[in-house]
């Protein structure tokens, strides 16, 4: 359908204090709904999506749980060319994009639509770590998200994601430009 691997992530990170496998991702405000997800046609969405979870063989990429899985985006943000650019998709469980996206699982705590303890559970069984870690990587998270939200973001596609989606704009998507039949020759 549109290409082999999604992976780029599935690599441990270092936090400044020891390697972890599941980390914290706190998308910048100005990027908030700026995702293939809310910008393709849902019938496109889906068969991209669909293919990741197979590339994956149903499984989340960081925990291997099965069951339920979100087609998570992987970005990588260059801070000093203000460039926000996707790289690749990865299947998670649920979990493990509730901690990706911590500040968002959060306020479905509030909303008493998640049990906020058992996303720092997960947290702390897959990194195989304490709540300490958890606050250092989280605080580490919210100073970054804190200084990006205050950049004007350029968005592009990987080269790799380029091959992918030839003809793909965010700039294109945002004006309304492409037409959903468009995505039919994808």
């Amino acid at each position: 359908m549109h290409g082999s691997s999604w992976t780029v992530d599935g690599k441990k990170r270092n936090t400044g204090q020891r390697m972890i496998k599941l980390t914290i991702e706190l998308v910048p405000e100005p990027l908030w709904g700026k995702s293939l997800k809310n910008l393709l046609p849902k019938t496109e969405w889906d068969k991209v999506r669909k293919e990741v979870y197979a590339t994956h063989k149903h499984k989340c990429e960081v925990c291997d749980a099965k069951g339920k899985l979100i087609c998570h985006e992987v970005w990588h943000y260059n801070d000093k060319t203000c460039t926000a650019e996707l790289r690749g998709l990865v299947a998670l469980c649920e979990m493990c994009n509730h901690v990706k996206h911590i500040g968002l699982a959060g306020i479905l705590a509030r909303e008493g639509k998640l049990d906020f303890d058992k996303v720092i559970a997960h947290f702390k069984k897959v990194n195989e770590c304490d709540i300490e870690m958890l606050i250092s990587h989280h605080a580490e998270a919210a100073s970054q998200w804190e200084t990006r939200s205050g950049i004007d973001w350029n968005i592009q596609l990987s080269k790799r994601m380029q091959k992918i989606f030839p003809g793909f704009s965010f700039n294109t998507i945002e004006t309304k430009e492409y037409r959903e039949e468009e995505w039919e020759k994808f």
